[in-house]
């Protein structure tokens, strides 16, 4: 087996019979002063030719698990052409997990993948490595929890040649944890060194004969080629598409924001790269051995972020600006890419060297040490941020520049949900509901109006931006639901400005006279309610009325109820009387239309014809010439 010199050089490992082995971590986040761990995550080509030293070797690593990405009529077709098989060892769990099912691997399938992979450019790669994306979530999925949930044991993934399956997998565990997309496309670009000259040879022929590319030399040569360009346009594509990796594994491999942070925590480690990955200076210049080397380095070399189509005249050069921006990012900018839970994330809130303004005023916050992971409290922020003092106008502040605007709470999506609950489920009034929750009782009506369209657009499959609506949420105070204590959202029973309240008025009346809001309403308008009946909760009044009488707590509720009751009492009563009036509606369905017809009856119109229950009394008074005797012509003029 003929393999490049720098398949014997690290990150790659040397296990016997396994082409393409190498260590996935060791490379650095996009804030240089952390990186991936080692010693976690493996990837190779196909293991079915490990020797017993190969074996030795993954055991000394500690590998306990191995994800098989193949199909299984791939395996069955690969074993009977003496090319791969199924390999297992003691000590170590072979996870059958297929990107693609049987069906996708018939003959027509096969063809238009195999002329993906075989288009010139990095558009074919592009459409393959979507249809991988599109495909994989169960499989990706298992392997993401693995990460998340058992850190301690160590895995291998792997497909065929361990370049396409297995580098979008690889491709995706960088990206959540922050690598910046040139450095996981170089780390793609590695398989080129790490497959053997042999094996290419032989699976050139092999595809050679596929009536898809036959005799076709330089496309199937473009097949078993890992090129970086065709990873930095499948990020692109990545990021276009799903939102990022983030969102990919959000919406299509259904992982939890809180998954994705145990992932981080696990893999990244506050170090920079380090260890044997720094001896490929050759392969990888922008990666050194200390936090500013390697950021010098990196700014210096190689673009990490493309912010603009314009080619720059020199990509090797980076300006003063970008130098500034970078160096603020690990600095100051950590705060903003770590924010506490519960807590607003706005540079107002922030000292130029970073720290928290008034964190100085509380007591010390005890942030996790970098690689240990958090627990389930620290991720709710009852650890992170308990002794802080509470936020400030000055924390919530968003534009530093905009001094007089503060950004308000919104409701959390569990006190929506709570909402909802109470008035749907529970039959609860929206009165009751917002008295319970401290929220406008029109808002508590939008909540519900909107929560029932979520829920619909739910049941018929719609989707949903779950990954945007969440990352807005982060950036704005919430007002979270807590069973245990009410918090009120805002001003529940503020009186509304009636329109006939505008003019002012001067009435003079008598100094004896005991003058009301009954009276002060009759002075704008005859029809005018007085203020406590206008006001959203009349009943809060009247139980402050009672406090203030200094009637005993037993007799004011006891108060409290017969009011409550005397209203159900009157919704009942009016539910009935719009039911009893249903009911007298004879209704007719077509296939289109509902026909509705109501009985009327001619004594309804009462003695003088002016009937409230009359036909067209809405419209003015009837006609004088329905009471007889009358005189229809006027015989003088007034």
């Amino acid at each position: 087996m003929t393999l490049a010199k720098e398949a014997l050089e690290p990150p790659f490992i040397t296990v016997g019979g396994i082409p393409n082995f190498r260590d996935l971590g060791g490379y650095p986040t996009s804030s240089a002063s952390h990186s991936i761990r080692q010693k976690v995550v493996y990837r190779c080509a196909e293991p079915q030719k490990v020797t017993k030293d190969g074996i030795a070797t993954m055991q000394e690593l500690g590998i306990t698990h191995i994800y098989d990405l193949r199909s299984q009529n791939e395996i069955e077709r690969n074993e009977k052409a003496g090319r791969g098989g199924i390999v297992e060892w003691e000590g170590c769990q072979r996870v059958f997990a297929p990107v693609f099912p049987a069906q996708d691997y018939s003959p027509e399938k096969l063809a238009i993948r195999y002329k993906d992979y075989a288009s010139a450019g990095t558009e074919g790669f592009t459409r393959a490595y979507l249809d991988i994306l599109n495909n994989a979530p169960p499989s990706y999925r298992t392997i993401l929890l693995h990460l998340a949930n058992e850190p301690s044991k160590p895995l291998i993934v792997h497909c065929t040649a361990g370049k396409d399956r297995t580098g979008v997998i690889c491709a995706l565990i960088l990206s959540l944890c922050g690598v910046d997309d040139e450095v996981i496309a170089h780390e793609y670009s590695l398989t080129e060194f790490g497959l053997p000259s042999e094996w290419k040879t032989e699976v050139i022929e092999h595809l050679m004969d596929n009536p898809a590319i036959k005799g076709n030399y330089e496309g199937a040569a473009n097949m078993i080629s890992s090129k970086a360009e065709n990873m930095l346009a499948t990020l692109k594509m990545l990021k276009e598409t799903f939102g990022g990796a983030e969102g990919y594994v959000t919406e299509k491999c259904g992982l939890t924001k809180e998954d994705i942070e145990k992932i981080r925590n696990n893999l990244v480690v506050a170090s920079p790269a380090r260890g044997s990955i720094m001896n490929v200076s050759t392969r990888c210049p922008f990666i050194s051995s200390s936090s500013a080397t390697c950021m010098k380095s990196f700014l210096n070399q190689v673009p990490s972020r493309s912010f603009s189509s314009t080619q720059p005249q020199n990509a090797r050069r980076a300006t003063r600006q970008r130098r500034q921006m970078y160096q603020w990012l690990s600095a100051q900018g950590e705060a903003f890419r770590n924010p506490l839970p519960n807590s607003t994330n706005y540079m107002g809130a922030y000292s130029p060297a970073g720290q928290l303004l008034r964190a100085r005023a509380g007591a010390d916050v005890k942030k996790p040490e970098d690689g240990e992971p958090q627990s389930t409290e620290d991720e709710t922020g009852s650890n992170r941020n308990a002794n802080l003092p509470k936020e400030q106008p000055r924390d919530l502040r968003p534009f530093t520049a905009n001094r007089t605007f503060l950004s308000p709470s919104v409701l959390s999506e569990e006190l929506r949900e709570k909402i909802w609950e109470k008035i749907m489920l529970d039959a609860r009034s929206v009165r009751e509901v917002s008295v319970e929750f401290g929220v406008d009782m029109r808002r508590v009506g939008a909540v519900v109006r909107l929560k029932e369209i979520e829920k619909e657009w739910e049941r018929s499959g719609k989707p949903f931006a779950r990954p945007y609506a969440e990352a807005v949420m982060s950036m704005v105070p919430k007002t979270e639901y807590n069973p245990n204590t009410r918090t009120a959202h805002e001003s529940i029973n503020d009186l509304p400005v009636h329109a006939a309240t505008g003019p002012q008025i001067f009435y003079p009346t008598s100094e004896s006279r005991h003058f009301t809001r009954v009276d002060a309403a009759k002075v704008f308008d005859e029809n005018l309610l007085p203020a406590d009946d206008r006001i959203p909760h009349p009943q809060m009044i009247a139980s402050h009325r009672d406090f203030k009488a200094g009637m005993p707590i037993e007799e004011r509720n006891q108060r409290q109820q017969e009011r409550e009751e005397a209203e159900e009492k009157k919704r009942q009563s009016i539910a009935e009387h719009k039911a009893k009036k249903e009911a007298s509606v004879k209704k007719i369905e077509s296939h289109r239309w509902q026909f509705r017809f109501t009985e009327i009856n001619v004594d309804d119109i009462g003695k003088d014809g002016r009937g409230p229950k009359g036909t067209g009394w809405r419209y003015g008074k009837p006609l004088m010439d329905r009471s007889r005797g009358q005189v229809k012509i006027p015989t003088s003029v007034q």
